[in-house]
């Protein structure tokens, strides 16, 4: 017994396409034109397979997805599309489905997105499996030459009979017989033929690592590079592929470092050093003031809590810290649970150390009294506070693109890196509540600047891994706190 199946497609031909083929299979189909036909025909039909076109316009189409799927819940449901469209392919699989089917609809692949329904497996056309045309090249340059290769040797062999029938016949056809003639004929058809073939793998088989590069790409692994020996027209290509993988590489890197700074002034400065070419991605030693925080007992805070309401905390959280570092100049190189690390200095443009300490502060002090904030309203909510601890140190960092070709990621390394993150972890034995506190380095920096804020020395206090001890300072806002704008 065939299936009931309901196609809802925004245009024709491909409905007709799919109708033609569920039917040959013996299947009952139904065609909507729009969402509100398809509402109505849903209760219907009753249908056991579903294929909708991924391009209606609105939200629409996922609501009357989900309608179908509760109203029938053992409903196989495949989406097509004409083009690719990631937003709603993401949205299609958050909502658990699976099944994609991509113009043109051909036999093949409606055989293999009703197989993965019935397995379960993500089924997608853009795999790396061999690609199969209609028409292979080698049977689109062959078959010209087959056909005037025959009509040649019929012209021939007629003329050869013709002659044959009448008398006298020349000299030069003594010996030369009727079955001579067509042996001729059918070898010269043959190697024709076998030219042909030749000659189309010759023009088609330099495409086929390019095929399977270009699907590489499409999985994401910006790392293949397609083969340029040769002089052919696919080498052309292949240099051409080849550009554009560097130049996604590039883009992938620099989003990954747009990414870092979210004021719109550094993210102008910072694409006018790309658009010059003065960027450089392998590590250089610069100056900088690193800023590390982390929220206290975090651990303790998030056991046994509702993970929604800890996700929701940090993100509000981090909402309010974000645009701080920002406003001040700032690029933030990793969040990770609960830590913050963040430089100034470094992006978009190297600065001088006194203004990268100042700004720093600037930022840090700031930072401390919106989490001050913050914890009011949280009290308030009977919700626990987020103390944090913030240390700040200056010195010389390696700055560049760290990992894997083409999955580079611009990152800062270094004993100054190193000596921030343990004064952050030092900060909870110098302060019960939230504080920031500064290394003897980035007293030094700030130079004239110390007379903006309120440095309370802490002593000399000992570092984990750090064998001599390290003047510590804790910083607070003096009586009156200019405000520094970034020097951008």
């Amino acid at each position: 017994m065939g299936r009931h199946v309901l196609l809802i497609q925004s245009e024709h031909e491909a409905a007709q396409t799919l109708a033609r083929f569920f039917t040959e299979h013996g299947d009952e189909v139904w065609i909507a034109w729009d969402l509100g036909q398809a509402s109505a025909l849903l209760q219907q039909v009753a249908p056991d397979l579903l294929l909708l076109d991924l391009h209606f316009p609105g939200d629409d189409w996922l609501s009357f997805l989900r309608f179908a799927r509760s109203t029938f819940p053992s409903i196989q449901i495949i989406l097509t599309n004409k083009y690719p469209d990631l937003p709603r392919e993401i949205i299609a699989r958050q909502n658990g489905l699976n099944t994609f089917l991509r113009q043109p609809f051909t036999k093949r692949w409606l055989a293999r997105a009703l197989a993965s329904l019935e397995t379960g497996a993500n089924s997608s056309q853009w795999t790396l499996s061999p690609w199969r045309v209609r028409i292979p090249a080698g049977v689109k340059v062959s078959l010209p030459v087959f056909i005037l290769a025959l009509i040649a040797a019929l012209w021939l062999a007629a003329l050869v009979t013709n002659i044959y029938s009448n008398s006298p016949r020349p000299l030069w056809l003594d010996g030369i017989t009727p079955v001579t003639v067509f042996a001729v004929s059918a070898g010269l058809i043959l190697l024709l033929m076998a030219l042909g073939v030749y000659t189309a793998r010759r023009i088609a088989n330099p495409f086929q690592p390019l095929v399977h590069a270009f699907m590489q790409v499409g999985m994401g692994n910006l790392d293949v590079k397609a083969e340029t020996k040769g002089d052919a027209e696919a080498v052309f290509l292949a240099h051409a592929f080849n550009r554009m993988v560097v130049g996604l590489q590039e883009d992938s890197l620099y989003s990954d470092l747009l990414g870092r700074v979210v004021s719109a002034e550094v993210h102008e400065q910072l694409q006018r050093t790309f658009d010059k070419n003065n960027f450089r991605l392998e590590g250089q030693e610069a100056a900088a003031t690193i800023l590390v925080s982390d929220i206290r007992n975090f651990t303790v805070l998030s056991e046994g809590a509702d993970p929604v309401r800890v996700f929701e905390g940090l993100n509000e959280y981090f909402s309010l810290l974000l645009p701080i570092v920002a406003s001040f100049g700032g690029a933030v190189h990793k969040i990770d649970s609960d830590t913050l690390l963040a430089s100034f200095g470094v992006l978009p443009a190297p600065l001088p150390p006194q203004e990268s300490a100042q700004m720093a502060c600037q930022a840090a002090l700031e930072m401390n009294a919106v989490i001050e904030d913050l914890n009011l309203q949280r009290s308030r909510r009977g919700d626990m506070p987020l103390h944090t601890g913030i240390g700040l140190n200056t010195g010389l960092v390696i700055a560049g693109g760290l990992g894997p070709q083409g999955r580079l990621h611009y990152t800062l390394i270094g004993e100054t890196v190193n000596i921030a993150q343990r004064l952050e972890s030092t900060t909870r034995d110098l302060s019960s509540g939230s504080g920031v506190f500064i290394t003897q380095a980035v007293f030094n920096a700030l130079g004239e600047h110390t007379t903006g804020f309120r440095l309370d020395p802490q002593g000399l206090r000992a570092l984990k891994g750090k064998a001599e001890r390290v003047m510590v300072y804790r910083l607070l806002p003096a009586k009156a706190l200019p405000f520094i704008q970034a020097m951008l």
